[in-house]
């Protein structure tokens, strides 16, 4: 496998592989779609259009196709380059494919006829290419060397020199000011500022292994990150890393002090034990032993830093335990035991409270004091994977196997809020600061306003995240993704897709009816139906007012719309828009009318019959 696309919808994974074939898995059958190969040589790229219904593949041929992604055929054969294609990509519109590889040029294409728009050349080998996501700018990199380029006028906008090796990979944020590029051999992660093209960070000393969790200190000088059995304190005004801890868990909870002096996290060294560290120093305060048939799920400080809890689970059974530990002293203060724990454990700012998410769906909250049950939440249809409390501990999300986050009165033990939009499970929810806002994510990560739930804003992530952190002062989410830690300014606001499920056009004595259906909406003021006599013609709009949309749903809505001007005799084709409070409009589907309408609003022509009479 040479490399992975997934289609804008999320649900066709595109595989490359070395043996010439591209396989699409449909995740929703569980099946392969198709297999696309045309020569026994290696496939190093591929990627979707914005439709997602053209994939194209670069290959060691020197070759770039263009496939059908419905029906498997190739539409183009792309034969300008002299040497392996490394890397394709198309452009946000989908009407310009880009393409480079080992003789140092980048060919634009038109996506529709395969014919060549423009050629830019690098000044060494080209291993990946990116459109920004207006598609004005394009970036190539390779040989220790990155260019941003006007596609318009096909001018270098930037030159970027940090890495001393080949980068292989760049991606654009979501806004287009940041790019972000990557060297396996310098062990580097640089973010630039486009418009200036200077670097704004740098990470490295990154483990191969990825980053499975990252924390800011209390007073957001210090980010922990951890990896392959290590911890790692970054220094978050340098970028440089302070200190290292080793020997620790491979899967761990680890947790500042209040006053961000003290770290404290699960350690495999000669015995099993809990460790405290100067986040100073680097170095250890304090061992903790804990018995070596129980794990340590989660770990908290209390608000003054003197006492330490700990959810501890026996390895032969759910059983679990609360422990209190002196931090001073390290003696045992209280042990409770509670009904089952199952590894997703959080405790509450002010650690009177512990959550417990079960695999059931269920979420217990208990006594920290007493280690009784205060309330038993259920919702979820599918097993607890996160949970989160906020700041201010009024509020617990949670986040499940059904792809649902849901939000709860801590004191009551009420849902008030369940937030659609997730395509898969979400491997982590965070609080910003202000308890307000809501970060949940794999990829993409969404922000969501936690009083009226929601979706405020979407950040794209190149690969899945792994755990998101807020820095205190609330101005950036950090999340570790594959390795990598990325930033974002925790502000404005993004439109968020409707979820459809169907769309489908019928005629009838009134009219063409149009039937669609949603499982979930988001942010959604409503619809806009076009229409056109042709797939690639114009689209008009025929409803002259907006179709109202359900706001923000995680119900199942069916709508219908009468098209009352459609004319006699005539193939259409209809298109369906949702359109957000704020304006924004997303493309959802496009349906053909099956069949012809009589002059007498009557179906005279079945597809069929059409077909074969122009046979």
């Amino acid at each position: 496998m040479l490399d992975l696309a997934f289609s804008p919808d999320g649900q066709v994974l595109a595989i490359a592989g070395s043996d010439g074939s591209i396989r699409l898995w449909d995740f929703g059958k569980n099946i392969i779609r198709h297999t696309l190969k045309h020569r026994v040589v290696a496939i190093n790229s591929v990627a979707f259009s914005s439709d997602g219904q053209t994939l194209a593949s670069g290959g060691s041929d020197d070759t770039v196709r263009i496939w059908d992604v419905r029906t498997g055929e190739i539409l183009h054969t792309l034969k300008e380059h002299q040497d392996r294609v490394e890397s394709v990509a198309f452009s946000p519109d989908g009407q310009t494919l880009a393409s480079g590889g080992l003789d140092k040029t980048i060919y634009l294409w038109d996506a529709r006829t395969g014919e060549v728009r423009d050629t830019f050349h690098h000044r060494g080998w080209i291993f990946s290419v990116a459109f920004s996501p207006k598609g004005k700018m394009l970036a190539s990199s390779g040989s220790g060397s990155i260019r941003i380029w006007d596609v318009g006028s096909g001018e270098i906008r930037q030159e970027l020199d940090g890495h001393k090796y080949l980068v292989s990979s760049i991606a654009f944020s979501p806004d287009g000011n940041t790019l972000a590029s990557l060297s396996p051999s310098d062990s580097n992660i640089c973010l630039w500022d486009v418009n200036t093209g200077l670097s704004r960070h740098t990470f490295n000393e990154f483990t191969a292994g990825g980053i499975s969790m990252i924390m800011f200190s209390p007073d957001g000088q210090t980010l922990a990150s951890q990896e392959e059995n290590v911890i790692r304190l970054w220094d978050v005004r340098t970028n440089k890393v302070r200190h290292t801890l080793t020997g620790v868990g491979q899967r761990v909870s680890f947790a500042f002090s209040p006053d961000s002096q003290t770290i404290a996290c699960e350690v495999w060294l000669d015995e099993n034990s809990i460790y405290l560290w100067d986040v100073g120093t680097g170095e250890i305060q304090r061992g903790i032993p804990v018995a070596d048939d129980e794990t340590v799920w989660s770990v908290a400080f209390s608000p003054g830093s003197q006492i330490l809890a700990g959810a501890i689970q026996s390895k032969s059974s759910s059983k679990g335990s609360i422990r209190l530990w002196d931090v001073d002293t390290g003696e045992i203060q209280q042990t409770v035991h509670v009904e089952v724990l199952t590894g997703v454990e959080v405790f509450s700012p002010d650690v009177r409270t512990l959550a417990s998410g079960l695999r059931d769906g269920r979420i217990y909250l208990y006594d920290v004091r007493t280690g009784e049950i205060q309330h038993t939440l259920a919702g979820h249809q599918d097993s607890v994977d996160e949970l989160a409390f906020s700041p201010d501990g009024k509020i617990l999300a949670s986040s499940g196997s059904d792809t649902t986050i849901r939000l709860w009165n801590v004191r009551t033990g009420r849902q008030f809020h369940t937030l659609i939009g997730h395509r898969s499970f979400s491997n982590s929810v965070a609080f910003h600061p202000n308890s307000q806002t809501l970060a949940s994510g794999l990829s993409p990560v969404y922000l969501w306003d936690v009083r009226t739930g929601k979706h405020r804003k979407t950040l794209k992530v190149p690969g899945g995240i792994s755990y998101l952190a807020f820095s205190p002062d609330g101005q950036m989410l950090a999340g570790a993704s594959q390795g990598k830690v990325q930033f974002w300014e925790a502000s404005s606001d993004l439109p968020l897709p409707v979820s459809l499920s169907s769309f489908r056009a019928e005629q009838t004595t009134a009219g063409v009816v149009l039937k669609w259906t949603t499982e979930s909406e988001l942010d959604n003021a409503g619809f806009y139906i076009f229409r056109s006599q042709s797939r690639d013609g114009e689209f008009k709009v025929v409803n002259p007012k907006l179709i109202q949309g359900a706001g923000t749903t995680g119900e199942r809505t069916e709508y219908s719309w009468t098209d009352t001007t459609a004319k006699p005799n005539t193939v259409y084709y209809y298109r369906i828009e949702d359109v957000s409070h704020s304006g924004a409009r997303e493309q959802l589907a496009t349906v053909r009318l099956r069949g012809l309408v009589s002059a007498k609003d009557k179906i005279l022509l079945s597809w069929s019959e059409l077909k074969r009479g122009h046979e």
